[in-house]
């Protein structure tokens, strides 16, 4: 990201990225994105499915969870490819969410953590 003009710091704990407070335009950011996506997939492991039902259900209790411990996280989405889409407005790399994150955990597909949201 940093090699595509998104001064990003390095993941936290949580292991995100977060590109809030870069300063950059969307279309930098979206550039940026694409460039690097060829990364993500082999970082993130197969990415779960928002048609299947089943998983969509534990991925809104784990938004809800994450509420119920102080975290701004609205219900995911399916994205335009079938992925799931977390938008967090509590800084990924916060004590909080990172908190939140270890107790909520358990209520998604295999017990990780969100590594398919973004």
């Amino acid at each position: 990201m940093r090699e595509n003009g998104v001064p990003v710091r390095d993941p936290r704990e949580s292991g995100r990225l977060s590109a809030a407070d870069t300063g950059v335009g969307q279309e930098t950011l979206e550039k940026a994105q694409q460039a690097c996506r060829q990364h993500v997939q082999p970082a993130a492991g197969d990415r779960p499915n928002a048609d299947d039902a089943g998983v969509m259900d534990k991925y809104l209790a784990y938004a809800a969870c994450m509420r119920e411990n102080g975290v701004d996280l609205p219900d995911p989405k399916a994205g335009a490819d079938g992925e799931i889409v977390m938008e967090p407005k509590t800084a990924t790399d916060s004590p909080q969410y990172v908190a939140a994150n270890k107790t909520c955990a358990s209520k998604l597909p295999g017990g990780g953590g969100p590594g398919g949201a973004r």
